[in-house]
């Protein structure tokens, strides 16, 4: 008689794919310290479960030991438990250490329209008015209807738990994606919130196209639902724009989705900037109301927005024509710090890429040699003037704080990286010292178990790398990125490939040393006919 295992399911997500004993060691176990491999965690996953064929997907739900999941936690007195179920005193009113510490547990058993209000709604009276607007609190996403349609269900839950956990580096409860956008598509009444409800539809499907690339027939089904929602969210907001010009945050939030589909997911890979127009031409319609002013939710969907757009032109070798609209809308927007908190950048990092920007849209115009250094020079000052004192060692409760300063460290290398390259076109032996300087903090952000770090960075550092050294770091990023099932890795992947092939093989064609040679990778992509999206 065989030996009788009982099954304790308290391994690791790594290990358990691996199918290989784990301790359960906290942050990570040893097997995977020891392999050096990504450990996943033990978080629970939850899946939908067809109510009519009882299935559902394979290691996707467990159990764990009710204890554990306090562990570590201090127990709350019953006045706590009684002041943090109050619903009187809301996270964004109380300034108690329960609340401000952003993690109650009980916000679940507040009504929807509690946590929906945004945190201000600030006058459109003047451009200076947008510095009054407070951070909004995140809305609960409630479990999706069971009145819907399974797949429709199981979509919404993936796209909340799943692909918004990717929109961000790190996750937190100002996740827009997590909560927003959702928000707007199932309880707004307009034609583009019914566009933005197909789009998530889509990206979530899309997402689990990639994610099941190894089972043609199911990742065939995936893409063919996400192709219908995508063509219906188009069909739906082209009549919304048309006839129906009333709901701004929709009609972005829906232009958005769409465009991050095409350029994260599609092998279309120049649609997406066509839906970018199409925002540019929203925002000139809207800009006389100063639309981003209205809600709490119009202005994290423009800030996003902003962001986007300035990322998206980092990619062009000369510009295509961009509406002057996106630049005074992140003027505007930057008046308020949190601007580029979606995707792990400071304000300050983000304002100096797009004058970097500008600066070469002026050098490439006639601009004099001595004025681009004037102006690049008060760049580099004000990047230098970004950087915040990040300490080597973080104790446990500050590591999302640690996490966040990591990325922004990120950025504002790789925006110094982003100046030398663009206006100077320097070779990366000049540049050497910042390219190790992303791929060092890429390393410790992975290490330490953060989210998807957003592609521009480390990128933008990786296309500069000589040695081998340097390269191990951007492969092992690269395996874990290309993981995620977003489709843009992939074709990052080719590029910095590609890149690294063109300098190697100059180098021993003319003898020349590796880190002395300068290759543009916005040429490499646009030979390979590529124009990727760098979110």
């Amino acid at each position: 008689m065989g030996k009788n295992v009982r099954r304790t399911f308290d391994a690791c997500w790594t290990c358990r794919r691996r199918r290989v004993s784990c301790d359960g060691s906290a942050p990570t176990c040893s097997s995977c310290r020891r392999l050096s491999l990504n450990c996943e965690g033990y978080s629970v996953r939850l899946v939908w479960v067809d109510g009519k064929k009882g299935m559902y997907e394979s290691r996707s739900r467990r159990t764990l030991n009710y204890l554990s999941t306090w562990a570590g936690q201090s127990p709350y007195t019953p006045a706590q438990v009684d002041h943090l179920v109050d619903p009187e005193s809301e996270d964004g009113c109380c300034r108690c250490t329960l609340h401000t510490a952003g993690c109650n547990p009980f916000r679940i058993l507040r009504p929807i329209d509690a946590c929906s209000e945004p945190a201000a709604t600030p006058s459109s009276d003047s451009a200076s008015d947008v510095s009054t607007v407070e951070w909004p609190s995140t809305p609960i996403w409630q479990t999706p209807s069971l009145n819907r349609p399974w797949m429709e269900s199981m979509l919404l839950n993936h796209y909340v738990n799943h692909v918004a956990y990717l929109m961000m580096p790190v996750d937190s409860e100002a996740n827009p994606w997590r909560c927003i956008y959702p928000s707007i598509a199932v309880h707004h009444s307009s034609q583009a919130s019914k566009s933005l409800h197909d789009a998530l539809l889509s990206q979530s499907a899309f997402h689990l196209t990639v994610l099941h690339a190894d089972n043609h027939d199911l990742a065939q089904e995936y893409k063919l639902y996400a192709r219908k929602r995508h063509y219906s969210a188009l069909k739906t907001l082209r009549a919304s724009l048309d006839y129906q010009l009333d709901d701004f945050t929709a009609c972005a939030a829906a232009l958005l989705t769409l465009a991050q589909i095409e350029g994260c997911y599609s092998s279309e890979h120049h649609e997406w900037r066509t839906h970018f127009l199409g925002v540019a031409g929203l925002l000139t319609l809207f800009s006389p109301d100063s639309p981003w002013t209205k809600s709490s939710d119009a202005w994290v969907i423009s800030q996003s927005l902003a962001l986007c757009f300035e990322i998206a032109h980092t990619g062009l070798i000369a510009s295509s024509g961009r509406a002057q609209i996106t630049d005074s809308l992140l003027e505007r927007l930057s008046q308020v710090g949190h601007v580029g908190y979606t995707i792990g950048a400071s304000s300050e990092v983000i304002q100096s890429i797009s004058k970097i920007r500008q600066l070469a849209e002026a050098q490439s115009c006639g601009e004099s040699a001595t004025e681009i250094d004037i102006r690049s020079g008060k760049i580099l000052v004000e990047i230098n003037a970004s950087d915040s004192t990040l300490s080597v060692t973080q104790p446990v409760e500050n590591r999302q704080e640690y996490l966040r300063s990591l990325h922004q460290r990120m950025f504002r290398n790789a925006a110094m990286i982003y100046l030398y390259r663009t206006i100077y076109n320097v070779v990366p032996d000049t540049i050497r010292d910042r390219v190790s300087q992303v791929l060092g903090d890429a390393m410790k952000f992975l290490d330490m178990g953060g989210g998807s770090i957003s592609l521009w960075p480390v990128f933008i550092a990786a296309v500069e790398t000589c040695t081998e050294q340097e390269r191990d770091a951007v492969k092992r990023w690269l395996n874990y990125s290309c993981k995620l099932g977003i489709g843009n890795r992939h074709s990052a992947r080719r590029i910095i490939e590609e890149v690294w092939r063109r300098r190697d093989q100059e180098a021993r064609s003319g003898c020349t040393p590796v880190d002395n040679i300068a290759v543009d990778w916005r040429q490499v992509q646009s030979e390979l006919q590529i124009d990727i999206l760098l979110l």
